[in-house]
């Protein structure tokens, strides 16, 4: 558990400390710039306790300062990971690139002042050249129409205002600002600095922040929260950065999404204050919702070091409330020794690619990664410490002493004015400055894109170490042939030293000029300053107490600025035929969507940022960047000059993306820019929090592949339909229909398919019927057919209530007496060898039934087999997932008729694969088993893979299609084929519906890549389909039944359904003009019918699939319709488009809707 070590103030028992807490309460500011907001530990611990009462369990730290943030603890629903949760955060911090954009939204909410402490920091504009006072001086002129914009704004709003040169703003937030159980949520994702002094800091997007701002209470889901556990002590050369490093490492890019990474442990005393931030900041790197360490004294320290210790002595008496329970519990736990952890480097390229510094030289070598240290980079808000730029100096000055400088380049960032100003005036800026390093502006710089690089040239490959928190491609020098590599900064001070990226200062030695070899001592540093802090000079500007008077001015003609306009409401009506602007490969950050560096300087200007959309991302379709193909001229272009002309020509777009899409920084902007330029949907596999927070509140919809398979169904130039928006809530899914050059597919977002759901169940329910009672369940259940009618209606997919019983008939084949049989090892056991066989699961193989001699290998969980080669004697094992073929030793026969034993099985439902009669030592019997497992490896047969379906794929793929009728059904044995035993099944594509998942793949009736033997497309009511089942042979029985079964009660409730057809070389279903007509002839058993057209002329054949509306038509229905140029299936008119436009009275008609969408 995280360090519960008392303060030396907090020896009083809980009642009297809250007490005490209680009276001083009002006394304690937030800070010292705002004396009249005051901290209300009081209501912290007030809903806290309200919670635990309610939850009855220990809490973690994570969950007291969220859930002491609650706008309601009484009545709020609590589940981490699934309910959201409204909080009420204490204060907002923004940085000047991101501030632009929330307060813009501010002034658009015509509130005249922000209802919570807020600032605005000025770190991200200013671009590094030359060295700090040069480079301030030439960013306030430059960025002087923004910078007056911010200051006035702060001004009219009581925001308050940190200029150009104070610092990075998560550095000033530490100093300043953060304090433990404060909620402060920031527009920068490395907000979570702040949980470095026991702070619950997090990133968020403009939009959110104004919602803070604005009185609004904030949403969150509720976090789950990931415990880390530290043991051991940091020494040496390792780091608080290789904390951070290895957890990276552990968890990847995404593996906290969702979470708070609570760190605790006894190791977390070894720790400095800043050091914790370190480890805090970089949560952002693996997803995070935040981080945070525990109230220890090392908090308090930092506290009275600059200047807030009462605001300590306050914290000592609720340390109860800054400390997680004994006993919480936590979603995952990682577990750390800081006594062996070694110093780490991640990259390039990803700041989860970790790597021991020992090995980082010979795994560089093996990948062919440039060995030569171009460029040393120190400080970024992760490192920038007063004890980071202290041990950087040891090092330095080691070198120094012997006469050595930095063989690369060097640069050091303060992180604030008051660390600039104290390692100024105790000596370390000196020393660093002496061994060639250049001390930048207080700022972000390099570390957000912010540097104008000379030494390189676009698409050099080079190395740099960087002590920042991101390395992502061009990143932050633009060049994507940068490998830039994350490490602490005494690891980078050693490589700028030696100049080479295999250098190990544990091991390695330096080479002095006047060439003595030397090796670097561990760096050492204080952890604060011996006298304190020199604050440097004053860049703070307070809020007047008056601001009716200033004046916050836009000029029209600034490319800088542009006042918002509200984004265009949503039609509600669903969204059809958008085009894929771009289909993303592989990892998308918010630097991809909305680059950085020199873009900054649009930030506050949403119509010219807007030109850098997606500029960096990958398109999948040529693995080009920023290059895409219009869809509607056929040229290729720039993403954002496509997606200009597509919302000039009113045609909305989608993108399309991977895992993780929008990691990385907060930038609100990534949203804003697809939506200003026409988009409507971002599709992926999985979203960053952050940016899946910003689409939403920008009005795009953020949809997922719950099914991540699905993102290879959908092609760069198809178009894509988005249904059931009107009934578009929490939780509830989504339809996406994309149109292909070739076929029309479906996916359903999430994967819930009931016609797959409903035939699974029914081939479940159908094998515990048809199950050898005696021994085992073997009999494969192939499809289903001839459904009976019930209340002159079919039940088909999508249809069926969950109670309702419903007539059909099945095919069911069986193997026969010495019939080989072919399945997997799932296991081995004492008990035998467990073997999977298609849709059966775990058949127990006993060890009588072995091939002799057999022996079982405890040690290994094996069966052993002896066999003699020319070479003498050797075992043979088979292991989990080897491919195995067993015999049929004894006839197995399934009774299936009234009578027999599956009428006269327990009702109780056996799991899969299991039977449910008695077991045999229960009826008195000794069963043997049927089956003889033959211990040869398949590949040493002369056999093929095995696969449920042969077919070849050709070009044009027909469609996938949902029929509504069937006409009968044939089957037999009719061939041996090399893969196993070739079905022959007629009129397969009208009848057929497979309810093993195994057995066809597609949640239709048909995949487009089966063939009928000829080679042509299966679209014919008369052609057939080629199956082949390994387990069978020529002569294998067949049995066909018809049965009254219930469907399954579990089932969910049917979605409305939609129906689609498809036919090939069809025009858009609304191509043609409007006519009128008379229902003739429907039939829902057939699923058409024919108009009688008003202006005379032959019948029109319609599909109740084409009817737009929620009846089935019945004669004399007027209707409407509208034509289809091309006709399929040799008919002379197809209607499509059809509208009932009147109702005979008292007939009933069922709820149907459809609509056609034609390749």
């Amino acid at each position: 558990m995280a360090d519960r070590r008392p303060l030396k103030s907090s020896a009083e028992s809980a009642p009297s400390r809250y007490s005490s807490a209680f009276s001083a309460r009002a006394k304690v500011s937030m800070s010292r710039f705002e004396p009249g907001s005051s901290i209300n530990y009081e209501r912290m611990h007030e809903n806290i306790t309200t919670v635990r009462r309610r939850l009855n369990r220990p809490l973690t730290l994570s969950e007291k300062i969220v859930y002491g943030h609650l706008d309601d603890p009484a009545g709020q629903e609590i589940d981490r990971g699934r309910t959201y949760l409204r909080l009420r955060p204490d204060r907002v911090a923004m940085q000047d690139a991101t501030a632009q954009m929330a307060m813009l939204q501010f002034i658009s909410s015509g509130l005249p002042k922000v209802a919570v402490p807020s600032t605005i920091h000025c770190d991200h504009l200013i671009e590094a050249q030359i060295g700090g006072p040069e480079d301030l001086q030439r960013a306030k002129e430059v960025n002087q129409e923004v910078y007056n914009f911010l200051a006035t704004a702060a001004a009219k709003y009581g925001v308050g205002f940190w200029k150009p040169g104070s610092g990075i703003i998560h550095q000033i937030i530490l100093e300043n600002y953060a304090y433990p159980g404060v909620m402060l949520i920031g527009t920068d994702s490395h907000t979570p600095n702040g949980g470095g002094l026991g702070a619950i800091c997090i990133g968020v997007g403009g939009a959110d922040a104004v919602d803070v701002m604005a009185g609004i209470p904030w949403e969150l889901k509720c976090p789950k929260v990931i415990g880390v556990k530290l043991t051991g002590a940091l020494s040496g050369w390792t780091s608080p950065k290789d904390v951070i490093l290895k957890v990276a490492g552990i968890l990847t890019v995404k593996g906290g999404t969702g979470a708070i990474v609570e760190y605790h442990g006894p190791g977390v005393d070894s720790i400095s204050c800043t050091g914790m931030a370190t480890i805090c900041n970089m949560g952002a790197e693996i997803g995070a919702t935040t981080s945070v360490f525990p109230y220890n004294h090392r908090m308090r320290t930092y506290m009275e070091k600059t200047g807030r210790g009462e605001i300590a002595s306050v914290a000592d008496q609720f340390q109860d409330d800054l400390v997680p329970d004994k006993g919480c519990e936590y979603d995952q736990v990682i577990e750390i020794n800081l006594s062996e952890l070694k110093p780490h480097i991640n990259g390039p390229f990803t700041p989860d690619l970790a790597h021991p510094v020992s090995e980082i030289g010979a795994i560089a070598k093996k990948s062919g990664w440039p060995l030569e240290v171009k460029v040393g980079l120190i400080g970024s808000c992760t490192n920038s410490s007063y004890e980071d730029m202290g041990r950087a100096a040891s090092l330095a000055k080691q070198a120094l002493d012997k006469g050595l400088k930095c063989k690369a380049q060097f640069t050091v960032t303060p992180g604030s004015e008051q660390i600039r100003a104290t390692i100024e005036r105790d000596g370390y800026a000196k020393i660093l400055n002496d061994v060639g390093g250049i001390v930048l502006a207080n700022a972000c710089g390099p570390c957000i894109g912010q540097w104008d690089r000379k030494d390189v040239k676009k698409g050099e490959k080079n190395t740099i170490v960087t002590s920042f928190n991101r390395n992502f491609t061009a990143r932050n020098d633009a060049n994507p042939a940068t490998h830039a590599f994350v490490t602490s900064p005494e690891i980078v001070t050693a490589m700028a030293l030696a100049g080479t990226l295999d250098f190990n200062p544990e091991t390695d030695f330096l080479t002095a000029p006047n060439g003595e070899k030397f090796k670097l001592e561990p760096p050492t540093g204080d952890e604060l300053p011996s006298r304190d802090f020199d604050p440097g000079q004053d860049t703070y500007q307070h809020p007047p107490a008056e601001s009716s008077s200033v004046r916050v001015d836009v000029s029209p003609s600034s490319n800088r600025l542009q006042l918002l306009e509200p984004f265009d409401s949503w039609h509600r009506k669903d969204l059809e035929d958008m085009r894929v602007l771009i289909k993303v490969k592989g990892k998308c950050t918010t630097d991809h969507i909305s680059a950085a560096g020199p873009w900054l300087k649009f930030r506050g200007h949403l119509d010219n940022i807007s030109n850098n959309l997606l500029i960096g991302a990958v398109n999948i379709e040529n693995d080009a960047v920023n290059k895409v193909k219009n869809q509607l001229t056929g040229e290729y272009g720039g993403v954002p000059d496509v997606a200009r002309h597509y919302k000039a020509n009113g045609v909305n777009w989608v993108v399309v993306g991977d895992e993780n899409y929008g990691e990385g920084s907060s930038r609100e902007h990534a949203a804003l820019e697809p939506r200003h330029l026409g988009g409507r949907a971002i599709i992926v596999k999985s979203f960053a929090r952050i940016h899946e927070t910003n689409l939403k509140k920008q009005g795009l919809l953020p949809l997922t592949f719950a099914d991540p398979h699905d993102y290879d169904k959908i092609r760069p130039n198809d178009k894509i339909s988005i249904n059931g928006l009107k009934s578009l809530a929490p939780g509830k899914s989504v339809l996406i229909m994309f149109v292909l050059v070739e076929m029309v597919d479906t996916v359903r977002i999430p994967p819930w398919n009931f016609q797959r759901q409903l035939n699974e169940a029914i081939a479940e329910e159908l094998n515990k019927k048809l199950a050898n009672k005696v021994v085992y369940n073997v009999g494969l259940c192939i499809c289903l057919y001839d459904v009976t009618k019930l209340d002159d209606s079919y039940i088909f997919p999508g249809d069926g209530a969950s109670h309702t019983k419903v007539h059909f008939r099945y095919v069911v084949f069986h193997p026969f007496l010495d019939e080989i049989l072919v399945g997997k090892i799932k296991y081995c056991s004492q008990e035998g060898v467990h073997v999977t066989m298609g849709f059966f699961d775990d058949i127990l193989i006993p060890p009588e039934s072995l091939q002799q001699p057999a022996k079982f290998d405890e040690a290994e969980q094996v069966w052993l087999w002896e066999y003699e080669t020319d070479e003498g004697a050797h075992d043979l094992y088979m292991d989990q997932g080897e491919e195995i073929r067993f015999r049929v030793t004894e006839e197995v026969f399934v009774d299936t008729s009234p009578t027999g034993p599956a009428a006269a099985a327990t009702d109780t439902p056996a799991p899969p694969g299991q039977s449910t009669a008695p077991p045999a030592e229960e009826s008195g019997e000794k069963k043997e088993s049927p089956y003889t497992l033959i211990p040869v490896f398949l590949h040493r047969l002369e056999a093929t893979a095995l696969t449920w379906i042969t077919a070849e794929p050709v070009q044009p793929s027909p469609s996938r299609r949902t029929h509504r009728h069937t006409s009968g059904l044939t089957a037999h044995v009719s061939s041996l084929v090399a893969q196993g035993v070739s079905i022959s099944i007629r009129h397969c594509i009208l009848a057929i519906l497979p309810p093993i998942l195994h057995l066809l793949e597609t949640s239709d009736m048909a995949d487009p890549s089966i063939t009928s033997p000829s080679g042509t497309p299966l679209r014919s009511p008369n052609a057939s389909l080629t199956l082949s089942f390994p387990f069978l042979r020529e002569g294998s029985r067949v049995w066909e039944h018809g049965k009254e079964q219930p469907l399954p009660r579990d089932l969910p409730s049917p979605l409305p359904t939609k129906r689609t057809r498809t036919y090939s070389a069809t025009v858009r279903a609304n191509s043609g003009p409007v006519f009128k007509g008379v229902c003739k002839n429907f039939s829902r058993s057939q699923g058409h019918g024919f108009i009688r057209p008003s202006h005379g002329g032959e019948d029109v054949f319609v599909h109740i699939s084409d009817i737009d509306g929620e009846y089935v038509p019945v004669e004399g229905d007027e209707v409407t319709y509208k034509v289809c140029r091309v006709p399929p299936k040799n008919l002379k008119v197809q209607a499509v488009d059809v509208k009932i436009t009147h109702l005979n009275p008292g007939t009933k008609h069922e709820t149907w809707s459809g609509q056609i969408i034609s390749s």
